[in-house]
């Protein structure tokens, strides 16, 4: 995705298997497990989009449509 769109989005990887991450996104998780959404779960603007598995096709059109907007 950072090579795709050089310069237009970030991405981070966070590894919520990390005590001082799961700290640090404490509400995100929380929320994963009352929903029961399985990880990894993909995040666009603070908002999770995906969880369990990352749909790279839809990501893209999710990205694209953000972009154009």
């Amino acid at each position: 995705m950072a090579q795709v769109y050089e310069g237009q989005v970030d991405v981070t990887y966070y590894d919520a298997a990390l005590p001082e991450i799961r700290e640090q996104f404490a509400d995100v998780v929380q929320t994963a497990g009352s929903r029961y959404w399985p990880f990894p779960l993909v995040m666009v603007d603070d908002r999770v989009v995906m969880a369990g598995d990352v749909d790279v096709y839809k990501l893209t059109s999710l990205l694209d449509q953000k972009l154009s907007a």
